[in-house]
């Protein structure tokens, strides 16, 4: 009981570190709370502590979070993991955790783009550039682009940029293709057919993006009118080329599991 009390006050305080220490010593002593152990979840989502989160679920019976730990959450807190093993080279892991993502939430995003960049840091390219050709044909991505164009990134400008015309050309039924051509060919120098695919990109839909690489690509090649002519019409669009968050709305490079802002919980989305 004192324990309980200790940690109801910590939590009306807003203590959460040390209201996680006393669930902690609480669920020691009685292992079958399944309420505090609700709770103490929780409160390891917000703090970010997923390999506690994991282990909390391991230790008590699935059941107990049914409605604490639905598929995306169950995605989420692995996605997290595998990030933080990917930061710290250990792509085996990093494999591992992202895979059991990917089984709760079939193509979550931010799990599929960690197991691709695994996979390339393990010297297999070849499963990675199989698995971006099934997801393009599905449901094209600009980050799936991007890892493809990783994978030849020690190829020729030619090379790469018709690496990138063939994944684009297996499916046609979106702008993306163009995009990313457009994209590939200003990385590997050739500005000029940066500029033919990007502007084919926006016959079928304007973006943010396409704008503002053209704009920059005009500057680099000294024509600042046209350049200040397509930035005027990023103005108009949303800068759609980041994660954004559901509760704040601030922007970010990256995924997280938690926004680094207002700290809430799985609320990162791409901007699409």
């Amino acid at each position: 009981m004192v324990l309980r009390s200790k940690f109801r006050l910590a939590l009306e305080k807003g203590e959460e570190e040390t209201a996680i220490a006393y669930a902690k010593q609480v669920l020691s002593v009685n292992r079958g709370n399944s309420d505090m152990a609700q709770i103490l979840l929780s409160l390891y989502k917000k703090q970010g502590l997923w390999k506690e989160a994991k282990e909390l679920v391991k230790l008590h019976d699935i059941e107990q979070f049914k409605d604490e730990l639905q598929k995306k959450d169950t995605a989420t807190v692995n996605t997290a993991l595998a990030l933080e093993h990917y930061h710290n080279k250990q792509f085996s892991t990093a494999v591992k955790y992202a895979k059991i993502a990917l089984k709760a939430e079939t193509n979550f995003l931010p799990a599929v783009e960690i197991l691709l960049k695994s996979w390339i840091k393990q010297g297999m390219s070849f499963k990675a550039k199989w698995m971006i050709k099934r997801l393009w044909k599905e449901d094209p991505h600009l980050i799936l682009a991007e890892i493809f164009d990783l994978i030849h990134r020690k190829s020729s400008a030619k090379d790469r940029i018709s690496a990138m015309k063939k994944l684009s050309s297996l499916n046609k039924d979106t702008h993306l293709g163009n995009l990313a051509v457009g994209f590939t060919a200003f990385k590997a120098g050739d500005y000029e057919e940066a500029k033919e695919f990007l502007r084919l990109s926006l016959l079928k839909e304007k973006t943010y993006r396409a704008y503002k690489l053209l704009s920059y690509i005009e500057r680099i090649l000294g024509n600042n009118s046209s350049s200040e002519q397509y930035l005027a019409k990023t103005e108009m669009l949303n800068q759609n080329d980041h994660y954004y968050c559901s509760n704040c709305q601030d922007s970010s490079a990256k995924w997280s599991a938690k926004c680094t802002n207002c700290h809430g919980y799985d609320c990162l989305e791409w901007d699409s």
